[in-house]
């Protein structure tokens, strides 16, 4: 249990190191919102708008952030199903890490935000 602890503190000391921190992105683009959340069991949940979604799972690699969907199993799938929203998948999206935001290939600018 220790351990366990030791290491996730060094991870999140790790991030914020380069100027990354775990919690909620937002960014503002024409068609609504864009919300992230980076957990730190290195997991994600990135929303487009209202409806649409992903999640999986994030690294950091060449000082940029990476996003990789989850595979639905097939009780994901009957899950996204029943939603009310649309779930896409993304491989490797990556994300330049500035302080405090995150800036993705088409130039949106995810601000951190506490909460």
């Amino acid at each position: 249990m220790n351990l366990v602890i030791l290491i996730l503190s060094f991870l999140i000391f790790q991030s914020s190191q380069k100027g990354f921190e775990t919690g909620w992105y937002r960014a503002k683009v024409k068609n609504g919102n864009h919300e992230l959340l980076i957990s730190a069991d290195s997991t994600f949940i990135f929303r487009k708008g209202r409806w649409d979604y992903t999640f999986g799972n994030w690294k950091i690699a060449d000082e940029k952030l990476i996003l990789n969907s989850k595979s639905l199993t097939q009780m994901d799938s009957v899950t996204v199903a029943l939603s009310s929203g649309n779930y896409f998948s993304i491989e490797n999206k990556e994300f330049r890490i500035r302080k405090g935001k995150l800036i993705d290939k088409e130039g949106h600018r995810f601000i951190y935000k506490e909460k």
